[in-house]
């Protein structure tokens, strides 16, 4: 008899048709079929926690598919083997969470014992007032058109109330350009000065007013989020601005690209719009299969896909009328009004974002790759389908 044993950075994946291994200390990765009678009784000893990631076999009886399989795990640095009378075992990675919300029963007094404000990390304001209308802000901190403004006593109201530690990022998207307005806001965020940057949308990357020669002159972020027009033909990027470029297209995509070729030290990203173009989606944004198995992933990174999304955990975004939401197309989970405490509990409850993952959603649940890919996105949400191109209908 011999023994292969994973090792302990190996994760296993497995349904009747295939097994995927993959090793977060190599970024080693192996697909093989399931299939056979031989793959299938060593998976399963693996899967046994109490095995200890140590499977046993017979090199006489073994079967060629399950022989094959075994030696491209040896080969590729998956496992090791060993003979019956060695010692050796390996720990498997399987996730466990003290504080999750399934062990909320055995905390004494539930969510009320846990440091639950420690979660939230970064909020993100929609100001609000007369706009575009044009509703891209359900997918990059783009102005929210509105009937009222953000109510900014309401909203140091909640700031006062929130973990000055753990929230880190305090982002407000202008919509009107009000001076009284923008200096309120100022004077609440004095003391977190250093955690504030302001969004607003312009096409041309050299736009400038007062109010924004005001907030950089007090040292405030700034970013330009630019949607493209044709119509500009030559840019000018201003040093020190943050900028995301919108694109919905290859061809929008190379706009962009011929207004930077000449452009020194631009602190740009590009941001893919949702908008009817679920092919440029598809062989641009989403991954492919081959994309999947080649990120350098730790265990970390494993663990926090099936357990949170990614995503969405820490932020909320806080609408012009006051109400909170855990995703911008989430329903609200408190106002500002509410105690943050409770307003994150409702959310680690309710589950409308934070620990929405791939192992909760169609299909992705069913498919090997879940733990792998991603976590979910709001782009996904918008064209109804998952984010890669392993997948089909």
């Amino acid at each position: 008899m011999m023994k292969l044993i994973l090792h302990s950075t190996v994760f296993l994946w497995r349904n009747s048709n295939r097994v995927v291994l993959y090793d977060c200390a190599t970024k080693a990765s192996l697909c093989h079929s399931a299939q056979d009678s031989g793959v299938q009784t060593l998976c399963a000893q693996w899967e046994n926690i109490d095995n200890l990631y140590v499977a046993r076999f017979d090199e006489q009886d073994e079967t060629p598919k399950a022989s094959a399989f075994i030696q491209e795990i040896v080969e590729k640095g998956i496992g090791s083997l060993y003979g019956e009378n060695e010692m050796a075992l390996a720990f498997p990675p399987v996730l466990s969470i003290d504080q999750g919300v399934d062990k909320l029963s055995s905390w004494k007094n539930g969510y009320d014992s846990l440091p639950v404000l420690l979660y939230l990390t970064k909020l993100q304001c929609f100001l609000g007032g007369s706009g575009s209308g044009v509703d891209w802000w359900q997918q990059v901190a783009f102005p929210m058109t509105s009937t009222g403004r953000l109510n900014i006593e309401r909203l140091a109201g909640f700031l006062s109330r929130c973990s000055p530690q753990a929230l880190a990022q305090i982002h407000l998207v202008i919509t009107e350009w009000d001076t009284d307005y923008i200096s309120s806001l100022k004077g609440i965020l004095e003391n977190a000065r250093n955690k504030v940057r302001f969004f607003f949308a312009h096409p041309d990357p050299g736009f400038n007013n007062e109010i924004l020669d005001g907030l950089v002159a007090e040292g405030y972020a700034i970013t330009q989020v630019c949607p493209p027009d044709r119509d500009i033909k030559t840019a000018i990027w201003v040093p020190g601005r943050g900028y995301q470029l919108l694109i919905r297209s290859e061809e929008e995509a190379e706009y962009w690209e011929s207004l930077l070729q000449d452009a020194e030290d631009v602190n740009y990203d590009f941001k893919p719009i949702a908008d009817n173009n679920l092919e440029f989606f598809r062989e641009n944004v989403f991954l492919s299969e081959e994309e999947i198995l080649s990120q350098k992933l730790s265990k970390k990174d494993i663990f926090r896909h099936q357990a949170l999304n990614a995503n969405q955990f820490g932020t909320f975004y806080v609408f012009p009328d006051g109400t909170i939401h855990s995703a911008t197309d989430a329903p609200a989970v408190g106002t500002l009004e509410d105690s943050v405490h409770q307003t994150i509990i409702r959310e680690l409850e309710q589950n409308y974002a934070w620990r929405q993952t791939r192992r909760l959603m169609e299909p992705c649940k069913n498919c090997l790759y879940h733990d792998l890919c991603p976590s979910p996105s709001v782009y996904e949400r918008i064209f109804g389908v998952p984010g890669c191109t392993y997948w089909q209908e």
